[in-house]
């Protein structure tokens, strides 16, 4: 199971895939055109049964990602037991705040934010993830009582239930071509306004739209170019926190190409991914 002894490699994964992927560490600086929306889609597990041998990603791709800087957001994710094991029902979590992507550079297309938990290795059963969403979001109160700026953050939840069997089919990233991923949030931007508390650790913050934008989560496709740059990330990270005690060059070959149809190798880790931290 992923815990907090896992040390620096995650923070370092995490901080050199924003490097390498945005060319800088700091807030979104670039202008917008409101209104804008952005939607949050749980990509990977599936509502399928996996074998039960290997490391799972967690995948959430985000439709619009040049301008998700805006709602300041951070995704926790928690895996519980489900049917006969119900009682023993905490698994694994992980927690990952994005304040320091500069987003605007990431352009129109959807872009994955990407876990990873060994905690189901070798476990067959009935599981369940469920994904926390926080979003920030504002409103400026003009009156003779109170004229401020008034700041809100909101969860929204996306859940999917999975099964994993010794001898099922490895799980692969690559989305069937009769199923799409599960739409959970989405949000429609009015306007930022600009704020002198540095409140969330951004110079502005962005008016929600009074209803939700249609999701369209059919929108997202992960083709095997992706799928490899995902799983390399991944059995990179887990490499480098001592999740796989074997060779790594080796697994990483190994794992990449169950999830993901070949690896991209160590240097193709970054490619279009952040790698969350799990505790």
């Amino acid at each position: 199971m992923l815990t907090n002894y896992l040390g620096l490699w995650p923070a370092f994964v995490f901080a050199w895939a924003l490097a390498m992927t945005t060319g800088t560490t700091s807030a979104q600086t670039t202008s917008t055109t409101f209104p804008t929306n952005i939607e949050f889609d749980l990509v990977f597990p599936r509502n399928e049964t996996f074998a039960a041998d290997a490391l799972l990603p967690i995948v959430i791709a985000i439709q619009n990602p040049q301008e998700v800087g805006l709602l300041g957001f951070s995704i926790a994710w928690y895996i519980y037991w489900r049917g006969v094991n119900a009682s023993n029902n905490y698994l694994d979590s992980g927690y990952q705040r994005s304040l320091w992507a500069n987003y605007s550079t990431f352009g129109n297309e959807p872009y994955f934010e990407t876990f990873y938990t060994n905690a189901l290795n070798g476990t067959e059963g009935q599981f369940t993830l469920v994904i926390d969403l926080g979003t920030r979001n504002c409103s400026f109160v003009d009156s003779n009582i109170d004229s401020s700026l008034h700041f809100g953050q909101v969860s929204t939840y996306g859940t999917v239930d999975f099964e994993m069997r010794n001898g099922a089919q490895l799980p692969s990233l690559i989305t069937p071509k009769d199923l799409c991923p599960v739409g959970f949030a989405s949000f429609g931007i009015t306007k930022s306004i600009p704020q002198s508390t540095n409140e969330y650790m951004r110079d502005t913050c962005p008016v929600m739209a009074d209803a939700a934008p249609k999701m369209n989560p059919c929108a997202v496709k992960i083709n095997s170019t992706v799928a490899s740059n995902i799983s390399a990330g991944v059995v990179a990270s887990a490499c480098g926190a001592g999740l796989l005690i074997s060779d790594c060059q080796d697994d990483e070959t190994n794992m990449a190409a169950q999830l993901g149809l070949g690896s991209m190798g160590w240097s193709g880790v970054v490619a279009g991914l952040v790698l969350g931290v799990a505790f």
